[in-house]
């Protein structure tokens, strides 16, 4: 009976939501011994193979699955086609994405996901195109039109943008994160006061989101008002107690406003909170090196290390490192942590350059400018990127992060 398996997959969820990942695995696998037609558990259990790294394992998963929908799940499709896309398999993950919506026209997370993968790849009007065509297909669609007026912020069309951004919220009047790019194109582009208000909106819309009251506090600091700031982030913690990413941006706004203590304070509030997110470790080792504090840095480093070694916050991590080493003239631990961050990303403008500063300082200037040629030339190697970031929305989940990147 269906009713079964619709237990089976919210008992699986709950597992997955109190870590018993064994347990949630074990669950899905029984449902698709049992359900082989239905795509909801291929779709699940590939997502927790990937998060495990198991690659191969999850394509196979993908693909029987979709042999046993007859092609006609468009949810498995999609899946095949993001993981292909982030496996560097572009041309393999567009077939994919059209083999998704070619069983549903009317999937519009296949459409988005198509389009942000051609944003990805410099195709600016295909992902227009995309976008468009899932509108016609769709229906208004607040991720679609989201993504339209960030490709018209980025053109230097504002008036478009508005208007993209306009529909986005009418699709959604509770989508923060439309409110909240539209705020920041407007930090950009736009009067304080509209900025102000479409923060308000925002919060009206979802009160406790962490994102619009940092975004809003960072812009009444960057304005100058500090009070008006710290009673945003105060407001946004006291509805979002566990919120570590909010906590370490008023940690970082604290020591902005010279009250590294306050800061610190903040910094041991959240990592008590979440210990596993590994920006915190950063940013305080990055306030201690600030600080003159060199072996308390090096150990929020190592712990920042500890929690992965292999991501981009690690890269960032060894570049940050690496400048502290240089700058306490430790050399060769520099060039070790710089060659760290480069085996994980070769791209790495920030560690290429400060490296070759480091060697500029200590006299070697011709190995300095072999670095910087390196850097130009890893740049140049790769695929032509899109100006902006096009991260803005991961599953249709925008971020904070992507939203800011286009606008800095």
């Amino acid at each position: 009976l269906k009713i079964n398996l619709d237990l089976l997959l919210y008992k699986a969820k709950l597992a997955q939501r109190t870590k018993k990942k064994f347990m949630a695995d074990a669950i899905l696998r029984e449902c698709i011994r049992d359900w082989a037609d239905d795509g909801r558990a291929y779709v699940a259990l590939g997502t927790s193979l990937v998060k495990s790294g198991k690659i191969k394992e999850a394509r196979k998963l993908y693909e029987d699955g979709c042999q046993a929908c007859r092609g006609e799940n468009p949810y498995i499709w999609q899946a095949l086609a993001v993981l292909e896309e982030r496996s560097g398999n572009v041309s393999r993950a567009r077939t994919l994405f059209d083999a998704a919506t070619v069983a549903d026209k009317k999937h519009a997370a296949a459409w988005h996901g198509w389009a942000v993968l051609e944003l990805r790849n410099g195709s600016m009007r295909k992902a227009r195109a995309l976008l468009l065509k899932g509108l016609k297909f769709c229906g208004p669609n607040e991720y679609l039109y989201q993504t339209l007026a960030i490709i018209e912020v980025r053109m230097g069309e504002i008036e478009q943008a508005r208007t993209y951004f306009t529909k986005a919220t009418q699709a959604n009047s509770k989508s923060a994160a439309s409110w909240l790019a539209w705020a920041l194109m407007e930090a950009e582009y736009g009067i304080k006061a509209s900025v102000r208000q479409l923060f308000q909106r925002g919060l009206q819309a979802v009160p406790r989101n962490g994102h619009i009251w940092q975004a809003w506090a960072r812009f009444e600091a960057k304005d100058g008002n500090k009070g008006r700031a710290r009673h945003l982030f105060q407001r946004g913690m006291e509805l979002n107690p566990k919120d570590v990413v909010l906590l370490q941006a008023f940690a970082l706004f604290e020591y902005d406003c010279g009250q590294p203590d306050i800061a610190r304070r903040h910094f041991r509030r959240a990592v008590l909170i979440d210990a596993k997110h590994q920006p915190l470790w950063l940013a305080w080792g990055w306030v201690e090196w600030k600080e003159g504090n060199l072996d308390s840095a090096r150990d929020y480093y190592q712990k920042s290390l500890a929690v992965s070694n292999r991501n981009l916050n690690a890269v960032k991590t060894y570049q940050a490192w690496g400048v502290l080493e240089g700058k306490d003239e430790n050399y060769g631990a520099a060039r070790a942590l710089f060659r760290s961050a480069l085996r994980l990303d070769s791209q790495n403008m920030p560690a290429w350059l400060s490296w070759a500063a480091m060697e500029e300082r200590c006299g070697n200037a011709v190995r300095a400018e072999e670095l910087r040629t390196q850097c130009l030339q890893q740049r140049t190697e790769v695929v032509e990127e899109a100006p902006w970031d096009v991260n803005i929305s991961e599953f249709l989940a925008p971020t904070i992060e992507g939203l800011a990147g286009i606008l800095d």
